[in-house]
């Protein structure tokens, strides 16, 4: 991109150099690694009993997982070394299956850091944006900045709100003029989740795709973007991010303090103010999944829900997707639970899900997984597509678990960064045009 300069470069690849010490010592802190076990439950006893300890595991062994206990997929569990002959001593005693996903943790990561900054002073004299590489807080901030000059015509920045450390969770909103009032309006988010890093880049790539292709005279584009307006919000757990680039690579939630001085941050997937405080919201501050200590309590997801009803004064939501990582399925509401009666659109919304899955699969032949939340991957309360289905009204309101199925989880290399956004802007197409075409144009 023009207005990105060599300088910023140098100092992206300095910032890399500083980063592998940095993910060393937090996973060196301890003297220890960490390994991923992925466990296949055979019964649902056995989801009920992983269920059942997975408090213990988390506050006794120090376990975070990676997947929760469902019938659907198996579980990932990460362990400190310390814990590993203990837990796997209880799975013998259940004669469950098990085997290691990731040898250590430590080690892949330092791995990737170092092909990252391969990677980047090879390109160092290239002032151009790369799609095809994870980019810090600063660099997504800088891109909002220099897409919207760039693009000045069809690009407007707008910020959402200001982070509890004092970040802009900023985005780009895609406009092209069309002479009628009350567009719909499509709304994208990544990184709610701060270690799914391949969410932020997929989210950048799609906005940059959608603007080049209009450039470009592609049909199917210009159609979309004559209908519909696009908000798009790269990283919007932009402190949790930050933190993953400085401190620990697999941090997950916000940095806001609890009552716990120990524990930082709350689940933001967890904290939206709708169904807020059920099932897999923990009021636990250490835990992984803490709720906050009410809806919207922190500043990112209440700047969202401000900001989109705000619009909704002018303009109707028809599209409101999270994007997430890993597990590859693309799923509607309800997530808050698996019994409650659908959705009024469940229909339609699951059609569309399926049709998106396809698009996806025509691209490079990854297979995705289409239904509710709370059936295809687990129930969990206070999820963003809960509250964009009932409060702001969006109908297809979906939540994407990106790739991949557990070879890297959270840690996805870059050389799939490109595969991913290439396959999820095809699901992408399918569903704008479905919204325009429901419009009646």
């Amino acid at each position: 991109m023009s207005r990105v300069n060599t300088f910023r470069c140098i100092l992206h690849s300095t910032i890399l150099i500083l980063l592998v010490g940095l993910c060393r010592s937090r996973y060196t802190s301890t003297q220890e690694s960490f390994q991923v076990l992925r466990i296949d439950a055979k019964n649902e006893s056995d989801v009920q009993w992983l269920n059942g300890i997975m408090g213990r595991l988390e506050e006794k062994m120090g376990a975070d997982f990676w997947t929760n206990p469902t019938t659907i997929q198996p579980v990932d569990i990460m362990l400190p070394f310390h814990s590993i002959g203990q837990f796997e001593s209880l799975l013998q005693e259940r004669d469950m299956i098990y085997s290691v996903m990731l040898e250590n943790v430590e080690d892949i990561i330092e791995s990737q850091m170092k092909n990252m900054r391969r990677r980047r002073d090879a390109i160092s004299k290239d002032i151009s944006f790369d799609y095809g590489i994870y980019h810090t807080y600063e660099e997504i901030r800088q891109w909002v900045k220099d897409i919207s000059s760039e693009h000045s015509d069809i690009v407007e920045e707008f910020v959402v709100a200001k982070s509890y450390e004092g970040r802009q969770v900023a985005g780009v909103k895609i406009s092209v003029p069309n002479g009628r009032k009350n567009k719909k309006s499509v709304w994208f988010e990544g990184g709610i989740h701060a270690r799914e890093w391949i969410a932020p880049a997929t989210v950048l790539f799609l906005a940059k795709q959608l603007i080049y292709d209009f450039r470009n005279g592609e049909p199917d584009v210009q159609r979309i973007l004559h209908n519909l307006d696009f908000y798009i919000v790269p990283s919007l757990n932009v402190d949790g991010y930050a933190y993953t680039w400085s401190k620990n690579r697999l941090w997950r939630k916000t940095r806001s303090p609890t009552w716990n001085p120990f524990c930082k941050g709350t689940d933001g997937n967890r904290n939206w103010p709708y169904e807020w405080g059920g099932v897999r919201a923990s009021k636990k501050p250490c835990n992984e999944t803490y709720r906050g200590t009410g809806p919207a309590s922190e500043v990112e997801i209440q700047g969202v829900v401000d900001f989109t009803r705000n619009l909704t004064k002018t303009q109707d939501f028809a599209v409101f997707i999270d994007w997430h990582s890993y597990s590859q399925a693309w799923m509607a509401p309800w997530s808050y639970s698996a019994q409650a009666p659908p959705p009024s659109d469940a229909a339609d919304q699951l059609a569309l899900a399926e049709a998106a899955v396809q698009a996806i699969k025509t691209v490079h032949g990854t297979d995705f997984r289409a239904g509710a939340a709370a059936t295809t991957l687990y129930e969990a309360s206070g999820f963003s597509i809960d509250w964009s289905y009932a409060v702001l009204k969006a109908k297809y309101s979906f939540c994407v678990e990106l790739r991949d199925r557990g070879r890297y989880g959270f840690l996805l290399p870059e050389d799939q960064i490109i595969p991913t956004g290439e396959e999820c802007y095809a699901a992408v197409k399918v569903v704008a045009n479905k919204v325009v075409d429901e419009i009646g144009v």
